[in-house]
Formats: structure tokens, sequence, C-alpha cells
């Protein structure tokens, strides 16, 4: 028996959206009073890091003010933008803490 077999060949290179390149922010010299957004995953290892990241700063810079935003990946785009921009207005610097 002598059947044909039609297979669908799809490409996977995709098209990618065209993006416009921003320029990083210029480095801050001094973090002392300055407060420092967190950007953090909601990951476990991130939940055991955090503390020890919060203390360490706190050693080496001294006064400084932290606070966190929590972005996890399964949230609506609309509240991790909200977050995301509540962020940037509160914060002089932001880290990212991905713990995974």
């Amino acid at each position: 028996m002598t059947g044909k077999t039609t297979l669908n060949v799809f490409s996977p290179v995709g098209k990618s959206e065209k993006i416009t390149q921003v320029k990083a922010s210029p480095r801050i010299r001094d973090l002392a009073g300055k407060k420092i957004g967190i950007l953090f995953n909601d990951k476990p290892m991130g939940r055991i890091l955090l503390p020890y990241l919060k203390e360490a700063l706190k050693k080496s810079i001294g006064a400084v003010d932290f606070r966190t935003w929590e972005v996890t990946v399964s949230e609506k785009e609309e509240i991790k933008r909200t977050r995301i921009e509540e962020c940037v207005q509160y914060s002089d610097a932001v880290i990212t803490l991905l713990g995974d």
C-alpha cells in the first residue's frame, strides 16, 4: 500500500517588531539618601535573597530608602505596566530582582 502523506512545514523564523532604542539613564554617582526601587518577580529564591540584598546595600551605602514592587509574569499587562511606572516615578535607581 503506497499512499501519499502530506506534511505541512512551518518556518521557525518569525517576524519581529521594530524596536526603538533608547539611551540608558546616566549612572548615579552616590546612592546615599536615594530612593531605590526593587522590581521583584516573586520567585522563591528571590524571596530568600531580598532581605540580604537590602541589608548589604544599607551597610555599604548607609542612608537609603527601599520600596519593592512585585511584577509577576502571570499578571495582566496593565497591572505590570502600572507597577513599573509607579516604581519609575518613585525611584532614583531601580534594581531588578529575578530570583529563580
